[in-house]
């Protein structure tokens, strides 16, 4: 499967996760029972099958249905902070949330 826009964010998302739980793809791979090499490429967004992708995220603790929520927080969180520090030396930032 070739990686997408969409995938590749997924792909991240799972590889950030994983991170900050402090394993390695050695250790989710033995952990699932699947190979190091495909934890590695679903971390570049290239995904077998919906169901490997959804036993990685449960063993990861990763919500896939949660993401686009929480990057739209992400950005709109960006926005803000954007705003305060251009308030802050007089500049008005014109974006949305969405962009």
């Amino acid at each position: 499967m070739t990686a997408t826009l969409v995938t590749k964010r997924l792909g991240n998302s799972i590889r950030r996760r994983r991170i900050s739980l402090g394993m390695t793809q050695e250790e989710l791979s033995e952990q699932l029972g699947i190979s190091r090499p495909k934890i590695s490429a679903m971390e570049n967004g290239r995904f077998g099958s919906t169901k490997l992708l959804l036993e990685v995220a449960e063993a990861i603790g990763l919500d896939v249905f949660m993401l686009p929520r929480e990057n739209r927080i992400a950005r709109e969180i960006r926005l803000e902070q954007e705003n305060l520090q251009a308030a802050t030396k007089g500049i008005r930032v014109r974006r949305s949330a969405d962009g």
